[in-house]
This record gives C-alpha cells, sequence and structure tokens, in this order.
C-alpha cells in the first residue's frame, strides 16, 4: 500500500514522469496493436484505429490519476477530441513517413513520438486542465 501511495504522489508531483511511464506502457500497446492488425492483413487505417482505441481506454484513466483529474464527462468529451485528432495527424504523419522508410512498424513508432510532446500538453491543459 506504502509503495503504491508513493508511485501515486510521485506521478502527481511531477506529472511529466507519470505521463512519460503512462505513455510508454500505452505506446508500446499500441504499436503491438498495430503490428498485429498489419501483420493479419488489415489496411493501415483500420490497424492505426484498432491500436489508438485500446490503448485509449488504459490511458485515459491513466492520466486522469496522473493529473489527478476527475474523469468528468466533460474531461472525457475534450479527451475524445485529443484522440480523434491525434488519429488523423498520426495517419498523415503515417502516410508520409512510409514514403521515406519502408517499414510500418518504425514509421508507426516515429509518428508516436512526434506527436507526444504535443499530446502532453493537450492532456495536461486543455483535457485534464491542470
Amino acid at each position: 500500500m506504502h509503495l503504491t501511495y508513493t508511485v501515486k504522489h510521485l506521478f502527481q508531483k511531477h506529472d511529466v514522469i507519470g505521463f512519460l511511464t503512462i505513455g510508454g506502457i500505452t505506446s508500446l500497446l499500441n504499436l503491438v496493436m498495430f503490428a498485429l492488425s498489419v501483420k493479419i492483413g488489415l489496411s493501415l487505417y483500420l490497424a492505426v484505429a484498432i491500436g489508438n482505441f485500446i490503448a485509449t481506454l488504459v490511458y485515459f484513466f491513466g492520466l486522469s490519476k496522473v493529473f489527478s483529474g476527475r474523469g468528468s464527462v466533460s474531461s472525457i468529451v475534450r479527451f475524445l477530441v485529443t484522440v480523434v485528432s491525434y488519429y488523423f495527424v498520426s495517419i498523415a504523419l503515417l502516410d508520409a513517413l512510409i514514403l521515406l522508410i519502408d517499414n510500418v512498424v518504425w514509421s508507426r513508432t516515429i509518428v508516436i513520438a512526434l506527436v507526444a510532446p504535443v499530446n502532453y500538453f493537450a492532456q495536461k491543459f486543455f483535457v485534464f486542465k491542470n
């Protein structure tokens, strides 16, 4: 119980650490789901959507703890707006990177890394208004 409190306190006091931890876990989950979806022959757009959707379920509840959000209806709506925006930005960047890099999983990894800083500020100041 004490370790849980310490970790939660650390994440709330230094929200970047919590964001990077949860973001890293959900990004890995997103990449695994994306790679599996591509491997079974789904389109890149559907693979991105599946990866994003599954990771989003973990992501929202994790970030609501990091940013001390209540998970209110308005924060859920704002979160969904950022997720949909992230999806379309991800698709555009993925399409562009695939022209330069001949590996969709590496391209997707780079896209996630490029969008992560913007996503941090969107979650902190727009979704959870911390």
